[in-house]
């Protein structure tokens, strides 16, 4: 196990060496048709306002997914000293498939972070999936004849970590108002969610703290790459649906594509 582990580390760190010598000084080149398939650009109020039925759907299930994540709890305003109210607004977009075809309507709730007076004392960083990484499974994926099975998970940052009282957090965010609470009603955050900067580490340290306890291994050389080493499954299942299964239960998801 410990040279398995030791061959990926090696090659990962191989791969990242001669991706970065080959693209020295060079931009890579997208075609125009491929930035615009990947680019979500923001539905504009006189597009939304030609499909209303399709974005109040979509605002009724983010507004959803805040309750059942558990993200807030309600405060009253008028009662209470608040010292770090944030705002935020909606952001309306379509999800397309890969052909560019619209599947449906995406609403998103997203909290102005830059009015969050605490964004300088909380851990922002968090890992990003390299190139070489990628990779490497796919390669693997094709020598070991491996079934590659991606997952898109709704809501992410709202799945996250939730708020410690070591850390001493106090967040007061604005509600929709199409969540039918008075304005003097506000959320007092109990984890982060979309616009704050710590959103994306509170959902890393989650993720990674799931998967590191279904025995996983992670490579120094690239932290959003696991081993599974050893024959840890049943073998009437794929190691993919039945590592799935495994990620999805311990994370408690709420939703997976």
């Amino acid at each position: 196990s410990n040279t398995y582990d030791n061959d990926m580390e090696v090659l990962i760190a191989e791969m990242r060496d001669h991706e970065c010598y080959a693209t020295q000084g060079k931009k890579p080149k997208y075609s125009q048709k491929m930035t615009a398939q990947r680019a979500k650009k923001e539905v504009s109020k006189s597009e939304a306002a030609k499909h209303p039925a399709q974005f109040k759907e979509a605002k009724a299930l983010e507004i959803k997914s805040w309750l059942d994540c558990e993200v807030y709890e309600l405060v009253d305003m008028r009662k209470t000293h608040v010292k770090n109210f944030i705002t935020g607004r909606w952001v309306l977009t379509w999800k397309r498939d890969d052909l560019g075809n619209i599947v449906k309507a995406k609403a998103r709730w997203v909290l102005r972070g830059f009015q969050d007076w605490q964004k300088n004392d909380v851990q922002t960083d968090s890992p990003t999936g390299s190139r070489p990484g990628l990779r490497l499974a796919c390669a693997l994926a094709a020598i070991k004849n491996w079934h590659i099975h991606a997952v898109d998970l709704k809501t992410a940052f709202l799945q996250g970590d939730s708020y410690t009282d070591e850390e001493q957090r106090d967040v007061v965010a604005q509600l929709p108002p199409e969540a039918g609470y008075p304005p003097y009603m506000g959320a007092r955050l109990t984890k982060s969610a979309y616009g704050l900067n710590d959103a994306p580490r509170k959902w890393w340290d989650r993720l990674s703290r799931s998967l590191l306890a279904l025995n996983l291994d992670q490579c120094r050389s690239d932290l959003c790459t696991y081993v599974y080493i050893g024959d840890r499954v049943s073998k009437s299942k794929t190691l993919t649906s039945a590592a799935g299964g495994l990620v999805s239960k311990a994370l408690d998801l709420q939703e997976a594509i």
